[in-house]
């Protein structure tokens, strides 16, 4: 359960996802990235591989590879496990990755 600490705030990195361990943000999964001042209210999850914006203020339970951003926050788009943002395609950029839409409007990664 890897994921940023709390009250940590870290603007000087290229991409969102640093390996960075240390206490978990509550319920916070595998790959989740917190931007800086972002504000999680107790016992929510974080779903693995998402985003959360700098200065978000997240009220839900976040799903995987959501970005959410906003006060409050709403999701905005949806990330790969690589950190870049999902065309309408749902492939990643970087590595080609492909994800798809679930029944639940949820996302997960195709296995190939």
């Amino acid at each position: 359960r890897d994921a940023w600490q709390r009250g940590d705030a870290s603007t000087n990195h290229l991409g969102p996802r640093t390996a960075k361990k240390g206490r978990c943000v509550d319920g916070g999964r595998h790959g989740a990235a917190i931007g800086a001042n972002a504000t999680i209210l107790c016992g929510l999850t974080i779903g693995e591989y998402s985003l959360i914006g700098a200065g978000a203020l997240i009220s839900k339970d976040v799903p995987a590879f959501a970005v959410m951003t906003g006060v409050p926050a709403r999701r905005s788009g949806w990330a790969s496990r690589a950190g870049e943002i999902l065309g309408e395609d749902l492939t990643c950029p970087h590595d080609g990755s492909k994800y798809r839409l679930t029944e639940a409007g949820l996302l997960e990664l195709v296995d190939e």
